[in-house]
């Protein structure tokens, strides 16, 4: 698998240099493959196209692709993750599971190689910023200082090169350590490179502007949500002096990256195809479409045709789509008061109910009078005492006695322009 990764980094840079008409030709090559396997090795897709008119679909160029019906979070909930799958889930598969954000969230699975490629996309992208394996990371995540990486543990030649020859460092401060017990962290760690969230990095600069202190991180790097232009100006403030974005989702990590939050993602070509429908015109001007798209190297779970209820910033340049996208228009979830002066973040939602899987999906609201409400989904035929229980003990493991109310709902209502709900919320 190494040297498969190896190959794979090197072949970043030749699609990064090649020209749009050729990523366009060597794309509708890779999007073919896929299409093709599909449809002959996973029972949800060779039925899908069958009910749709397109299994024996030729696919000869980008044009092609369109004729094929788009899928969405929706239709494969309706569909087991093994009947969406080409092969047996065994022990060299890895399952991820979405946010939810657009309703119950459901299980993407890859092969090791296939999962580990969004890790060396975000190598190449830092070794583009100037990182040097001996420059250490320290992230704000939802992981425990002791934690290891799957890639970690499957490839026990990057643990040794961790350990013994200091490369490839990385420290974690858990999102759930008292705030200036994280700050003092990062303040005494001699790391280049700062990674976390846009909301935990939103307390964390808060919390320095009132202390009138700067860190001074050389690369900031963030994930997981949109960043307001209030939240660029803050971070370069107080966090460092150079931010990158990635763009990304569960069902394909690292689509993209934007260097120095310009409002444009360079893409990976080689590892999704993009496209836009629904093209339309905004009030200031804008034209903005949905985005589609395949992952063109999942062949475990295809990904193909996929709507990811996001929308991007259109223009007409032949490289949009192919090297670059502009400004995403996604969810931003707000960030709820706790009290002592404590923060909640989706990250910490996300770890502490990602695999609750006796409800179908949840949603924190804060009311005006600061009462702190989880709202949930249960699972057909559970018992609600039973998961407002399972619910409890979980906010209680990481929160203790700070107080919340359990509701029961039907269904959340999703926002009519980005089509998703906020997983938090803070109700004035």
């Amino acid at each position: 698998m190494i040297l498969n990764l190896v190959k794979y980094y090197l072949s970043l840079n030749y699609w990064y240099s090649a020209s749009p008409d050729s990523i366009k030709r060597m794309q509708a090559r890779k999007f073919r493959k896929i299409f093709e396997f599909a449809r002959q090795n996973s029972k949800f897709y060779r039925e899908f196209y069958g009910d749709h008119g397109v299994l024996d679909l030729k696919i000869e160029n980008l044009e092609d692709i369109k004729k094929i019906p788009v899928i969405d979070k929706k239709i494969l909930r309706g569909n087991s993750t093994r009947e969406i799958m080409t092969c047996n889930i065994d022990d060299n598969i890895n399952i991820h599971s979405t946010s939810g954000s657009t309703g119950e969230p459901f299980k993407v699975a890859f092969n090791k190689f296939e999962d580990y490629t969004a890790h060396i996309r975000v190598f190449w992208t830092l070794r583009k910023t100037g990182y040097h394996i001996n420059d250490k990371i320290i992230m704000v995540a939802r992981y425990n200082r002791e934690d290891h990486f799957d890639i970690e543990k499957d490839i026990s030649l990057l643990k040794k090169f961790q350990e013994k020859l200091h490369l490839f460092q990385r420290e974690i401060i858990s999102c759930y350590e008292p705030i200036d017990e994280i700050i003092s962290g990062l303040m005494n760690s001699n790391a280049r490179i700062l990674w976390s969230t846009p909301a935990t990095m939103q307390v964390v600069a808060d919390r320095l502007r009132e202390k009138q202190t700067r860190l001074g991180f050389q690369t900031v790097v963030l994930t997981g949500e949109p960043i307001s232009q209030s939240q660029k100006m803050l971070f370069t403030t107080y966090l460092g002096n150079y931010l990158i974005s990635f763009y990304g989702a569960m069902e394909s990590p690292c689509l993209g990256v934007d260097l120095g939050l310009t409002d444009q993602f360079t893409i990976f070509p080689s590892s999704n195809l993009f496209q836009f429908e629904n093209i339309t015109q905004t009030e200031n001007g804008e034209k903005t479409g949905t985005v589609i798209i395949s992952n063109l190297i999942n062949k475990t779970m295809p990904i193909i045709r996929y709507n990811l209820n996001d929308f991007a910033v259109m223009d007409e340049s032949p490289d949009f789509g192919i090297k670059y996208l502009n400004r995403i228009i996604g969810r931003q979830d707000d960030i709820l008061e706790l009290k002592n002066g404590m923060k909640l973040t989706e990250l910490q939602t996300y770890e502490m109910f990602m695999d609750f899987h006796e409800c179908e999906t949840f949603k924190f609201i804060q009311k005006p009078d600061k009462k702190l409400v989880l709202q949930l989904i249960a699972a057909p035929g559970l018992s609600k005492s039973d998961v407002e229980k399972l619910a409890i003990q979980r906010w209680k493991k990481r929160f203790g006695d700070h107080p919340i109310e359990i509701e029961f709902v039907d269904h959340f209502e999703a926002d009519q322009y980005i089509k998703k709900f906020k997983t938090m919320e803070k109700q004035n």
